[in-house]
């Protein structure tokens, strides 16, 4: 199970490091530098659930502050638009990436929280 905790670490601490070119990168470093130590906690059995609960709480609020872009994405039916340029009549392009990514740690995230919960 480490091996999927550490493949998980890795995948967040990446993506936070792509955020440094991010025109607004303090939240989303923070966000996903905080997702990634998540599973890095659990790998060294310190599962800390208020950090999880944090985390989730952060996950969530930029969750909805990028969901009108990922409703407008989802509603455009261009789903090849999400590789491409992020301005002109596709700007929702960014923030349905945000909350795509942000997703996926929120479940990556809720799980450890939920595997904390029930020890």
């Amino acid at each position: 199970m480490k091996l999927l905790d550490y493949i998980f670490v890795a995948l967040l601490a990446v993506t936070a490091l792509l955020q440094l070119n991010d025109p607004d990168p303090v939240y989303w470093v923070l966000v996903y530098g905080l997702g990634a130590s998540v599973p890095l906690l659990n790998a060294m059995n310190k599962p800390r659930q208020y950090l999880a609960a944090l985390t989730i709480g952060m996950t969530i609020s930029g969750m909805m502050y990028a969901a009108p872009g990922a409703v407008e994405y989802f509603q455009s039916g261009n789903w090849s638009s999400i590789a491409g340029s992020m301005d002109g009549p596709a700007a929702y392009v960014e923030p349905a990436r945000e909350f795509i990514g942000l997703l996926m740690q929120l479940l990556v995230v809720g799980y450890y929280s939920w595997q904390w919960r029930s020890r």
